[in-house]
């Protein structure tokens, strides 16, 4: 059985791995980092999107605190599921065909030779070393 200092350090990584990046990372890099006007221009939405971003910062930390304590861990490949294994297959296997057949032809479409020049430098799936830039 894992030791809770071993599952607390594999949620911690999981923690940074996954919520920080895809409620985190990605959403900055989508805005630019730049705080725009307010939805449908009500201020109001900012309170209800801070409200909801906390609530869910509280949900997010009790979920990974529970792991440790009474899991022992993050549901990972380490933990050696078959079942979670073959889950995160068939979830990438759908992101993957969703880009593929309709995010990309999409982009094409609309984007023409300038997508198949963006295509040229920058691989789907693998990050590059340093930002793509075409000049």
């Amino acid at each position: 059985m894992r030791s809770i200092g071993a599952a607390a350090a594999g949620s911690v990584l999981f923690f940074l791995a996954a919520p920080l990046v895809v409620a985190g990372l990605v959403p900055g890099w989508l805005s630019g980092w730049k705080m725009s006007a307010p939805l449908l221009g009500w201020s109001g939405f900012r309170f209800i999107g801070g409200a909801l971003i906390f609530a869910g910062i509280a949900v997010l930390l009790d979920a990974f605190a529970r792991f440790v304590r009474q899991g022992r861990g993050t549901p990972a490949l380490l933990l050696g599921a078959p079942a979670l294994f073959a889950y995160a297959t068939v979830v990438a296997l759908a992101f993957h065909l969703f880009v593929r057949f309709y995010e990309e032809p999409t982009l094409r479409e609309r984007f023409g030779p300038q997508y198949d020049r963006y295509c040229g430098g920058v691989r789907r799936w693998w990050p590059r070393a340093s930002p793509w830039n075409e000049r």
